[in-house]
């Protein structure tokens, strides 16, 4: 009940020797759903530094946030927004994102739920050199003149992915996985 809000159940059960045996009943009223009182999503790292592009990225992802003031808390929710955030973090300058507090504060009396999350972007990434490695029948050549991607250009999953999709179609492959690190010590 408590991932659907419902922090305040009242649940009776009682046991009556009946011919055959024994019946157990259990009557679950579910109470008063609790609603989000509050919603406060907090940014940290290069992008809330980035003046350039903070504002705007920050109020999409704050538009994007699943649970409303007034709904009812849902876990299913609540879980899904922490990801997209993430996920948003992750697709332009910032994988080594990552939630630094997450926290779902129930008032069971007022039948309310204040949700804070701060998040931490790390450093902005830029793409380096391309690294290539597992060929060995194929000149590098081939996987060098499909790279969209030039260094020094900001990371973004979606230069990846196309990049991944380009050796893909070329059929000289039967798996290839273009990757970039996210270790905050790599980031340029």
């Amino acid at each position: 009940l408590a991932t659907e809000g419902y922090f305040t159940p009242r649940i009776e059960q009682s046991v009556v020797a009946i011919d055959t045996g024994w019946r157990a009943r259990v009557t679950v009223e579910p109470g008063e759903a609790s609603r989000i009182a509050s919603v406060k999503l907090e940014f940290q790292g290069a992008f809330a530094e980035d003046a350039g592009t903070f504002s705007e990225r920050s109020t999409a992802m704050r538009r994007a946030w699943p649970l409303r003031t007034g709904m009812v808390f849902q876990d299913a929710l609540w879980v899904d927004g922490k990801a997209k955030l993430i996920r948003e973090l992750h697709s332009k300058s910032y994988p080594a994102a990552r939630i630094v507090e997450s926290l779902a504060e129930v008032d069971p009396d007022q039948h309310s739920v204040s949700l804070h999350v701060v998040t931490d972007s790390g450093p902005a990434f830029r793409f380096g050199s391309l690294e290539i490695t597992g060929i060995k029948a194929l000149p590098e050549q081939i996987v060098t003149g499909l790279n969209p991607i030039k260094p020094g250009s900001p990371y973004d999953e979606e230069a990846l992915h196309e990049f991944q999709s380009r050796l893909q179609r070329t059929g000289y492959f039967s798996s290839v996985y273009v990757t970039a690190s996210n270790n905050p010590e790599q980031a340029s």
